[in-house]
């Protein structure tokens, strides 16, 4: 319960942060709206959502600020004042820290907005999930050739490729995107097929590292935004954005999820 009521009273400083992203606010008053003291509030903010106070805000209004840098024409020196910038320099040396690439750099790269490099808004899912009792962090592992057997087509249509496929208790999906027709591809299948089909192909993974993580499959956007968003940041790594798969046991309520290091 009391877990559960400091959740509660920090959320209500994550709401005051995302209502105030393009205002001036200071770490005090989100303490005041939780309603705890400033050294309290801090230390409880960091251990239960894994950002400080000052950070979190500062990385929600980097990745807000992206939405006016693709789809609208102002300049960096507007947006770094509004997302609350003292200057372009500024607002320039987080866009980088925090995205890797500078502001103009990030504007002529990407044509629409990359939602699945964006932070979204702590929700009190989210903080739930990652304070439960046994959460388990995510592992970095060495994982060898893969050999599989099984369907491959257009992401919108794994429904008809699971319903071919019929598949043994243990199945792996694997996303990949075609930078040629740019959209997403799944291939689903197994180890071992046991029937001929025609329509089957072979893939093949080399040896590589990968992040590992194990959620039930109603948290899967919970755990990648934790892996993206907290956990990744906090070990230095990079993913390859392009590969991502799931290993599923259908006598279990346990998925794993495999996302590519670069």
């Amino acid at each position: 319960m009391r877990l559960f009521n400091q959740i509660r009273q920090l959320y209500k400083a994550v709401c005051f942060i995302e209502s105030n992203l393009q205002e001036e606010i200071t770490v005090a008053q989100m303490a005041d709206e939780a309603g705890y003291s400033l050294f309290h509030f801090c230390r409880q903010f960091s251990r239960i959502t894994g950002f400080s106070p000052f950070h979190y805000l500062i990385k929600r209004r980097i990745h807000q600020s992206v939405y006016q840098l693709l789809n609208t024409d102002h300049n960096i020196s507007r947006i770094a004042f509004e997302f609350c910038f003292n200057s372009p320099e500024t607002y320039s040396r987080a866009f980088r820290r925090i995205l890797g690439v500078l502001p103009q750099q990030f504007r002529n790269y990407h044509k629409e907005v990359p939602k699945n490099l964006l932070m979204p808004a702590l929700t009190k899912q989210d903080l739930n999930f990652r304070n439960q009792t046994g959460f388990s962090l995510p592992e970095i592992v060495e994982l060898g050739q893969l050999r599989l057997c099984g369907l491959m087509g257009k992401l919108s249509d794994k429904k008809l490729l699971l319903a071919e496929l019929k598949p043994d208790d243990t199945i792996f999906e694997i996303r990949e995107y075609g930078s040629r027709s740019e959209e997403w591809f799944v291939f689903i299948g197994s180890e071992n097929c046991g029937r001929e089909n025609q329509l089957y192909i072979q893939k093949k993974l080399k040896p590589a590292r990968w992040i590992k993580a194990g959620c039930k499959e109603n948290e899967q956007q919970l755990m990648e935004n934790f892996i993206h968003h907290t956990w990744l940041p906090s070990i230095g790594e990079k993913v390859n954005p392009w590969l991502y798969m799931l290993k599923t046991d259908h006598n279990s309520e346990i998925i794993l999820q495999f996302i590519s290091l670069q």
